[in-house]
């Protein structure tokens, strides 16, 4: 008799437990877009990339593997740009920020102003930038645009109907790579 209360409590505790597992992974299930969306939201504010990253985890850190370049006029330091950003460093998955773009602008500060007037304070504004959701401004193929707003936009090709001139009041590069108001 003792061995056949020992059976049925042992059951009783295995559908206990098999009904907790099931309940948890319900429950998981129905939460996993809110925990994503804040894990996101973590790795944003952390300055940290969110592609690949599991639940609750932490990215690569967004500086890491992207390179950036100082571009001067006339010696003085007047943008940024940017040599290599992988698609899954945390700058192209917020802003769109994409090789060949020039920073002109983060939120209120403009490059080379009193406030990002040396290349190691602007680039880590770039990053800080993304943490506090800052518009930045770029140069991207001839054409001034913000972003992450304008994060999809294309440049016309050199060719396009208007002779591969860009719209006026747009700034261009020179083959030395200095930025010029039309």
């Amino acid at each position: 008799m003792r061995g056949l209360m020992g059976l049925a409590g042992l059951v009783g505790f295995l559908i206990a437990c098999f009904i907790a597992v099931y309940m948890f992974a319900d429950y998981t299930q129905k939460s996993a877009p809110a925990m994503r969306q804040a894990t996101n939201q973590a790795n944003q504010l952390a300055g940290r990339s969110s592609n690949g990253v599991s639940l609750g985890g932490a990215g690569t850190p967004v500086l890491q593997d992207s390179r950036f370049a100082p571009m001067e006029r006339n010696g003085r330091f007047v943008a940024v740009q940017v040599l290599v950003m992988p698609p899954t460093n945390g700058l192209a998955e917020y802003y769109g920020l994409a090789v060949n773009d020039v920073i002109l602008q983060i939120g209120p500060f403009k490059v080379g102003d009193n406030t990002l007037d040396d290349f190691e304070t602007t680039r880590n504004w770039v990053m800080e930038g993304m943490q506090r959701n800052m518009e930045i401004v770029v140069d991207r193929g001839g054409t001034e645009i913000k972003l992450p707003s304008q994060r999809n936009f294309v440049p016309p090709p050199a060719g396009s109907s208007n002779g591969g001139a860009p719209a006026s009041g747009t700034t261009t590069s020179d083959p030395a790579g200095v930025q010029q108001e039309r």
